[in-house]
């Protein structure tokens, strides 16, 4: 699942960043401006980027996945109405017009592709038959809806399948690029935040700009406005409480 929250972190990164720079021009020319363990504001700048191109490639495979999957809907409501037409079609025909004639339960646009696919399978097979024993007759192919063939309802179930592969493709294009940005702030992001505010900590008083200028580590999100919020309010009914 693609968290929301994972797009705040571009903008708390680049507040340490703005803090980081404050922190090296505070701090005496001969000291250290990086961590114990030697990482820079230039690895925290450099992660910053690579975490922005995680993320730009999240959207864009979003992006992309909506429109494949507004395609395959299209695709899927058009074979559907083609198998209804299909069936209402083999209903209005004789023995004589074709004996192997089957009526396929039109699936519904919501079913699965594995259950969906076998549907337009058996349509589309009982078809070429009916049309191969028409011909047999000297009797004319199957056409439904007044103009779409077999080989119509052939095209759109192979776009419709070729639809579906997109779809799981660009779906592991986008769990892989937030797999990576989330494995990136846990891994070598978040650490590093926490071990700089530590480092400011132990080096400056509580009301110099630099401990001022340390951002929140935490993203704040909807939730913990929400928090904050209902924590305010409390506080105003407590007191009215206490006071009367």
């Amino acid at each position: 699942m693609i968290n929301a929250a994972m797009y705040t972190w571009v903008p708390t990164v680049e507040r340490f960043l703005s803090s980081w720079a404050l922190y090296i021009t505070e701090r005496s020319p001969d000291k250290s401006h990086t961590l114990p363990d030697g990482y820079s504001r230039a690895d925290l700048a450099s992660h910053c980027n690579e975490l922005k191109g995680h993320l730009e490639r999240v959207q864009r495979t979003e992006v992309e996945l909506g429109e494949v999957r507004a395609c395959r809907i299209g695709a899927k409501k058009l074979l559907r109405d083609w198998i209804k037409a299909y069936n209402l079609y083999c209903k209005t025909i004789s023995p004589e017009q074709g004996r192997a004639k089957v009526l396929m339960r039109t699936p519904l646009v919501g079913t699965g592709a594995y259950h969906f696919g076998q549907s337009t399978g058996v349509v589309q097979a009982n078809w070429e038959r009916l049309n191969a024993e028409r011909l047999d007759a000297s009797l004319e192919p199957v056409i439904i809806a007044g103009v779409v063939t077999v080989g119509d309802f052939k095209a759109k179930n192979e776009e419709w399948q070729s639809l579906e592969t997109r779809v799981i493709v660009a779906e592991r294009a986008r769990r892989s690029a937030y797999t990576a940005a989330a494995g990136l702030v846990k891994q070598s992001i978040y650490p590093r935040l926490l071990a700089y505010r530590r480092m400011v900590a132990s080096q400056f008083q509580a009301d110099h700009s630099v401990m001022l200028s340390l951002p929140r580590l935490h993203p704040v999100t909807v939730k913990d406005k929400k928090a904050a919020k209902q924590k305010a309010v409390s506080a105003v009914l407590n007191a009215d409480h206490a006071s009367s």
